[in-house]
């Protein structure tokens, strides 16, 4: 806390991407990998992000992840990223290109300006704090990687290849850092979307705003600015569908294997930022592919296009799902546990959590007006469905993007709570589609687009400035640190007397809430198995425990810590009160 700063925060999180970006320029030049714009450079920012991540795992899994390795790491890919900017970064094209409306600059203007708002000040969105941030926190804290079996969403390896990139941030200390990351590449959609207009030749503000909206609305501003994968995972999928749509162009100017290499690497992203997205993005790396191997005129060639589908998932993907099978018994850990053998997980672990997600889901209509119609812009669902609707997308896009919308509304049914979130980006895929394709009866005229547009914009940017002012002061540095921290992180104020209370070598034991475990003052577990050797273990809990709630030889000390008044949950909705009730704090130990 006593280290942030929000221009720093700014600044380490601009250099990384550039540096994430850069780095991925040296690659695919040493990879022979030339792709056109904007695919090249979204190409190499998420391959950048890939090294940078799959670098972390190795050292941590080699149990050498000390501050010191992860910070060379961190210069080592500034080093690059300079080298890759300076020797490789691709060509300019030349041409002539229509300017972007204006009104479509002021939508994404303002809108990136608010979501920046959240993203340079202090992370409080409870899922990061729970589990997203909790993992490279654990990398530093551990010097490596240690296999914890909760919270089960960090236990998951292969989905957390962005909090493995964002190690190194922690070690040098700005863990918020990769908020500001992930709103750049929140950006990128949009620069996506404007940059194949511009190509095309549209001229029409309408495709323009449209695209502009998809950074409008609560989704961008709660989700895309944190230090979790959301905006990593949209940009992935949503760049590989928009690939599938234009693959006759870009097989023509990349060539089968590079344009295969390409979509696949996009697939793994996204694969590797939720587990739920493995199917649909492995059905997008096979439709990849299946294209490639149709434009090849030689067996060589179809071979070529069979490594670079595979070389993604192998290099990237792999070592982690070996080493996590080695070290549980299943390659993600306690999904699939008992399937392949003996486990570290008990097989019903991640049934019960499937059970509870399900049990979220029987009853969503309390979420749903804010997370997925106060969410996004109707004009990004207007495209969304308007790109299967319409005749003027082309009928084989129709086709399987319908197929892969289907699949993944299947996945969210069975397993996940009704959120759009979990469509993983082939929303905003779908809706860049529309843009390019934008039917002829919408080219209207001017004063029926402005008022078009305004009815799908202005209302939820208004709402996005009210939810994003709250952060104005503190991100101008106009607010005191304690009283923001307060504000938005449940136990602040517990957390601060019990670090003059607990010892030195104290673990946090949580097991029935999800509380703000990076900000814990000593170490927190949520399963008394990962409580290290020589370690005191202290329960926290806001229920008075209950020795029969424990396994037989452990005893409880003396309460050394209760609150009867703790805030247990704060919210970044300021017009939700905070929750408040007891919390208790007492030792637990064997005889």
């Amino acid at each position: 806390m006593d280290a942030y700063s929000g221009p720093a925060v700014l600044l380490v999180g601009a250099a990384t991407f550039a540096a994430s970006m850069g780095l991925g320029f040296l690659l695919l030049r040493l990879l022979r990998t030339s792709l056109p714009a904007p695919f090249c450079q979204i190409a190499a920012v998420l391959l950048g992000i890939q090294a940078i991540s799959l670098a972390v795992q190795l050292v941590a899994m080699a149990q050498a992840a000390t501050p010191l390795v992860l910070v060379t790491l961190w210069c080592g890919a500034l080093a690059g990223g300079a080298a890759g900017w300076i020797f490789c970064r691709p060509i300019r094209e030349d041409g002539d290109r229509p300017p972007i409306p204006k009104s479509a600059l002021a939508i994404a203007g303002v809108a990136a300006g608010l979501n920046l708002l959240a993203a340079v000040v202090p992370s409080s969105k409870i899922d990061e704090l729970y589990y997203h941030m909790l993992l490279p926190a654990r990398i530093v804290a551990d010097q490596g990687l240690v296999i914890y079996r909760a919270p089960i969403e960090s236990a998951v390896l292969p989905q957390m290849a962005y909090p493995f990139f964002a190690a190194p941030l922690h070690a040098l200390g700005y863990p918020d850092a990769p908020n500001v990351v992930s709103w750049l590449l929140s950006l990128m959609l949009v620069w996506l979307g404007w940059s194949l207009l511009r190509q095309r030749g549209v001229t029409h503000p309408i495709a323009y705003c449209l695209v502009a909206a998809l950074l409008v609305g609560a989704y961008p501003v709660v989700f895309h600015v944190t230090g979790g994968s959301h905006a990593f995972g949209d940009l992935s999928l949503a760049t590989a569908m928009v690939a599938l749509a234009l693959a006759a162009k870009l097989l023509a100017v990349c060539g089968p294997a590079r344009f295969a290499f390409m979509v696949s690497l996009l697939a793994w992203s996204a694969a590797s930022a939720k587990v739920s997205l493995f199917p649909v993005a492995g059905a997008v790396a096979l439709l990849a592919a299946l294209f490639a191997w149709r434009r090849c005129e030689f067996h060589a060639e179809q071979l070529r296009v069979i490594a670079a589908s595979a070389l993604p998932w192998l290099v990237l993907g792999a070592p982690l799902m070996v080493w996590t099978y080695l070290q549980t018994g299943s390659p993600f850990g306690p999904l699939f546990a008992g399937i392949f053998g003996e486990s570290l997980f008990q097989p019903e672990i991640f049934d019960a959590f499937a059970e509870r997600s399900r049990g979220r889901s029987q009853s969503p209509f309390d979420a749903i007006p804010f997370d997925d119609l106060a969410g996004y812009s109707p004009l990004v669902w207007l495209g969304a469905i308007g790109a299967l609707a319409s005749r003027a997308t082309p009928a084989p896009v129709r086709r399987w993007a319908s197929v892969l919308l289907l699949g993944q509304c299947l996945i969210v049914a069975w397993l996940l709570p009704y959120h759009a979130r979990f469509l993983g980006g082939l929303q905003y895929g779908l809706a860049i589609c529309f843009a390019l394709y934008l039917p002829p009866w919408l080219a209207l005229r001017r004063p029926t687009a402005i008022a078009l547009i305004s009815i799908g914009v202005v209302p939820w940017l208004l709402g996005q400035a009210i939810y994003a002012q709250q952060f104005a002061a503190m991100a101008f540095g106009l607010e005191d640190r304690s009283a923001f921290y307060r504000r938005y992180v449940s136990f602040f104020d517990d957390f601060a007397k019990l670090d003059r209370l607990l010892p030195a070598n104290a673990v946090l034991l949580s097991g029935n809430i999800r509380p703000p475990a990076v900000y814990a003052p000593r170490p927190m577990v949520f399963d008394l198995a990962d409580v290290p050797s020589g370690h005191e273990a202290y329960i926290f809990s806001v229920d008075a425990p209950k020795a029969s709630d424990y396994p037989a030889g452990y005893v409880l000390g003396p309460e050394i810590y209760a609150n009867p008044n703790a805030v247990q949950t704060a919210f970044r909705r300021f017009w939700v009160a905070p929750r408040t009730g007891e919390l208790h704090v007492v030792r637990i130990a064997r005889p």
